[in-house]
């Protein structure tokens, strides 16, 4: 969808999704007159979670309603990728857990795709180290450039000036579109481009908090 954008010009042609839930100012900057943004719809979309996987869910576990996994939760992908992390049993989820520990499980749970059955064909051929290893080095790529966005070309130059040019060569080979596979695949959006040249695509972390931790890490 990003790479159309600039297609569509005239009103109403594009609709942003907005999260399950709004803090109360934000919700103030929008025309709402039947109250909607103020309710927090996490609890509907655990129960249609739970309708999808054969479970009874009335509402999102307590464990998962502190707020400091607020900005997770209240996007929709994000809150499914913490179902999933959650019905692993792998972390612990309490009001005083660092969301570091769930994006890694998250990384884990996206690595393993359980909903899939098997790895995604772009990285069949990599293990979870060196897949984590791969976005690390976007993240850094995006660091250096704008914080939040790069280009496949940029990513591919870190990949190779850090030593991974042997596992660009076997994302390559997988995924047969060099990495813009892997950034459609996981954590990234299309959001333009630098010139034609299809080294020039940008791409944007969906999620920023999620860069920070793999350029941290």
């Amino acid at each position: 969808m990003q790479s159309v954008l600039n297609e569509f010009r005239k009103t109403g042609q594009i609709l942003h999704l907005l999260p399950c839930f709004l803090e109360k100012d934000e919700a103030e900057k929008f025309t709402d007159p039947g109250g909607t943004l103020h309710a927090d719809h996490r609890d509907e979309l655990r129960k249609k979670y739970g309708t999808a996987i054969g479970a009874a869910h009335e509402k999102m576990p307590e464990e998962l309603s502190w707020k400091n996994f607020d900005e997770i939760t209240c996007q929709p992908l994000l809150n499914y990728l913490v179902a999933l992390s959650y019905s692993r049993g792998k972390v612990d989820f309490s009001e005083t857990t660092n969301l570091n520990a769930v994006y890694e499980d998250l990384l884990k749970a996206v690595y393993e795709r359980g909903w899939a059955g098997h790895c995604h064909i772009s990285v069949k051929d990599m293990d979870e180290g060196q897949f984590v290893r791969i976005l690390e080095e976007i993240a850094v790529a995006a660091w250096h450039g704008e914080g939040r966005t790069t280009t496949v070309g940029e990513a591919e130059d870190h990949c190779e000036q850090s030593g991974l040019k042997s596992l660009l060569k076997i994302f390559k080979e997988g995924a047969g579109k060099g990495q813009s596979r892997l950034f459609i695949a996981f954590y990234f959006r299309q959001a333009g481009r630098r010139s034609d040249r299809d080294q020039a695509r940008t791409f944007e972390f969906t999620h920023k908090s999620f860069g920070e931790y793999l350029t941290a890490s």
